[in-house]
């Protein structure tokens, strides 16, 4: 399935519910392939525009690899280098990133009405048990960005984010098990997109031949939203 409707869209809790508040589901908020189910090439350096992956050396597996298997479907990711060149040589970097960029236009009218407008970013990861030098660090990061989309691959190497929200996972030695990760971020109201971010860093070793990660996986990305109407943002700050 290539679109995952911010897993089923929309979510409310029992806290905003009690509080009286409003929830509206975001129908077009969505990451794309966030399964890895259908191949496509995600080693194109930053992405430009919506809707596909795109970012350092990776490459989907739409089987199993090394004794590893998808967590669901029968796709999952690999993290290959820090950076895009096909050589034999690793890149100069010690992160593996790649990226989606997701559109915010279809929560413009929630965001411009002053209502809390949360994002939340779930991967699960996995690696071999390797040995004393394997890389163990998985991130999930939120970027959020005004401009265009084409603006991204300046725009985020000079840092012009106006919000981050990441969390870190130092993984196990288990084949068997996949680990989860995850990030929340209320969105700035002037914010116009977001960018995913998932990576695997080299927290162990920076190793200088290709690939420099021994075999380190994601899955099952996706992305949550949920809104709460101005008068029950402000009750929850009182």
């Amino acid at each position: 399935m290539i679109s995952n409707l911010a897993r089923a869209g929309f979510f409310c809790s029992g806290l905003f519910a009690l509080l009286g508040s409003v929830c509206a589901q975001a129908q077009e908020l969505s990451l794309r392939n966030g399964g890895f189910e259908v191949y496509e090439n995600t080693s194109q350096f930053f992405p430009d525009h919506f809707g596909y992956w795109s970012g350092d050396m990776t490459e989907i597996k739409l089987a199993p690899d090394q004794g590893i298997h998808p967590r669901s479907g029968h796709g999952m990711l690999r993290f290959l280098k820090t950076d895009i060149s096909p050589g034999p040589v690793g890149g100069p970097g010690i992160s593996s990133q790649l990226f989606q960029l997701i559109d915010l236009t279809p929560v413009r009218k929630e965001l411009d009405a002053g209502s809390e407008v949360r994002l939340t970013l779930e991967a699960y990861f996995n690696r071999v048990a390797g040995g004393p030098r394997t890389d163990t660090q998985f991130m999930v990061t939120l970027y959020a960005f005004t401009g265009a989309p084409g603006d991204f691959p300046i725009d985020f190497t000079d840092k012009k984010q106006i919000a981050r929200a990441r969390s870190s996972l130092l993984s196990d030695a288990d084949i068997k098990t996949w680990e989860r990760a995850s990030t929340s971020m209320i969105v700035p109201a002037q914010a116009s997109y977001i960018a995913v971010t998932v990576q695997a860093n080299e927290n162990i070793y920076n190793d200088g031949p290709n690939p420099e990660f021994d075999g380190h996986y994601v899955d099952d990305v996706s992305l949550s939203v949920a809104i709460k109407k101005p008068a029950a943002a402000a009750a929850v700050k009182k």
